[in-house]
């Protein structure tokens, strides 16, 4: 549920082509987040999770089959999917490094449509939170995990050597998945604090390459790379998820014809306006 204190809109930064192509295509792209700016993001509850249990004493019998369950675990989800926003829609920093140099355009959407299609769908979407603390933030998960270790709980990846049928609960104690998955999902909404400026949102998918699953992801093009993405149709968001549109400070198209273009495009009652950043 969305608190009275959060904000109205939350504002995506991106390039004129991309702009273009979200009004057109009505359409917004869940990337995977092994492509973000921050190298460790993801990883540090994980480092922080093995020092946890280490440090409270879980023998290397225990922890070495366990890292080594961590790994297959998780191979079979892969990253995490999510599209980016901003608290802030007129923010130089974010225009620079995330709308072309300032050319692009910050499009606010509205938190409660976004919170709507949230409910609606295997998504979850939050405020980042910008702390190395895993200790204390994860305390519960890190505690229940230990605790279910010093009981004897685990993985055993060596009976997948058994001859006959092996079922999931003989290669891991089924007691670790929900620490597990929890932690697997939470710790997107975690990352350096030298990023604590970008005031960032997320609406995150995960769970989304498990094998068996039916994958809808697609293949898009960066500046220097393919990744894969998932598709986020905006037409159950309805004509007014889109309600504020700041044009960056480079950005030669005029209020009044970005307007029309979103309106074209069935995008109805959207504020649209110049950043008044006197940016040369």
């Amino acid at each position: 549920m969305i608190m009275e204190a959060t904000p109205e809109v939350l504002y995506h930064y991106c390039s004129t082509a991309v702009f273009h192509s979200i009004v057109t295509s009505h359409t917004l792209r869940l990337c995977s987040m092994a492509h973000t700016n921050d190298f460790h993001e993801g990883l540090g509850a994980w480092d922080a999770l093995i020092s946890y249990l280490r440090d409270r004493g879980v023998e290397s019998s225990k922890l070495e089959p366990f890292q080594a369950g961590l790994q297959w675990f998780f191979s079979g989800f892969g990253d995490g999917f999510a599209i980016c926003f901003c608290e802030e829609g007129n923010d130089l920093g974010q225009f620079r490094h995330y709308a072309a140099d300032a050319t692009g355009i910050a499009i606010g959407f509205s938190l409660r449509k976004l919170d709507i299609f949230m409910q609606r769908s295997n998504a979850l979407l939050g405020p980042v939170n910008y702390t190395k603390d895993y200790d204390s933030v994860f305390e519960k998960h890190f505690a229940s995990i230990c605790e279910l270790l010093m009981q004897g709980a685990n993985f055993n990846l060596s009976a997948s050597k058994r001859a006959g049928r092996v079922e999931f609960s003989d290669l891991v104690d089924t007691r670790l998945l929900d620490p597990l998955l929890r932690l697997y999902q939470q710790r997107y909404f975690y990352k350096d604090p030298a990023f604590k400026l970008e005031r960032e949102w997320r609406l995150l998918r995960t769970f989304t390459a498990v094998k068996g699953m039916n994958d809808d992801s697609q293949i898009y093009p960066t500046k220097t790379s393919l990744v894969k993405g998932f598709p986020l149709d905006l037409r159950p968001l309805g004509k007014f998820a889109i309600s504020h549109v700041v044009i960056g400070p480079k950005h030669e198209t005029s209020p009044d014809e970005v307007a029309s273009f979103l309106k074209s495009n069935e995008f109805l009652e959207v504020r649209v306006e110049k950043s008044k950043i006197p940016l040369r």
